[in-house]
């Protein structure tokens, strides 16, 4: 029982070319294999670019809509006038102009007007109006030191969720009327 049969000499030649031909098989498989994982994180890689970009794009345009809608906001002497005052008459049409030049973009935020003192006078959102902000401090106090500039901070919301937020401050030749 000791020793195991003895190979023929066909045997032998069977297992010489099996193995001379699933050798360089298999490492050629591992080179191809490697070479597919490559390129296909080398595409991920291009397509994961490009998406950033084009994201990139659309907050850029989105953004300067804020920032051209803000300056339209800062020129006009009507919200001006209705944000230095406490009880304005004319809040109807601070709220038609707020609306209607707001119309587009309501879909991605909510626009509030505020008093120099922090008080929120007119909005477009639920729930806010009367909210008070304190201007001395947070996003307030940033656009009052960036006058002229739409400035956006990070803040957090009451539910816990990360928010951006932007303000700019509203002036004219009487001064400054709030944001």
């Amino acid at each position: 029982m000791g020793k195991g049969r003895k190979r023929t000499f066909r045997q032998e030649l069977l297992m010489c070319m099996i193995t001379a031909s699933v050798l360089p098989l298999a490492v050629c498989s591992l080179f191809l294999i490697q070479l597919f994982q490559m390129k296909i994180s080398g595409d991920y890689r291009v397509m994961d670019m490009e998406l950033a970009e084009e994201v990139n794009g659309r907050l850029e345009l989105l953004f300067s809509k804020f920032e051209e809608l803000t300056g339209k906001f800062c020129g006009d002497g009507e919200i001006a006038e209705a944000l230095r005052q406490s009880d304005s008459g004319n809040s109807g049409e601070v709220y038609r102009t707020l609306y209607r030049e707001t119309k587009e973009l309501r879909d991605y935020a909510w626009f509030e007007l505020y008093g120099m003192d922090g008080t929120c006078r007119y909005s477009t959102g639920t729930g806010t109006y009367q909210r008070r902000m304190e201007p001395y401090w947070g996003i307030l106090r940033k656009a009052a030191e960036e006058e002229g500039r739409l400035v956006v901070l990070r803040a957090d919301d009451p539910s816990g969720d990360a928010v951006l937020q932007a303000a700019r401050l509203i002036s004219d030749e009487q001064g400054n009327a709030g944001f």
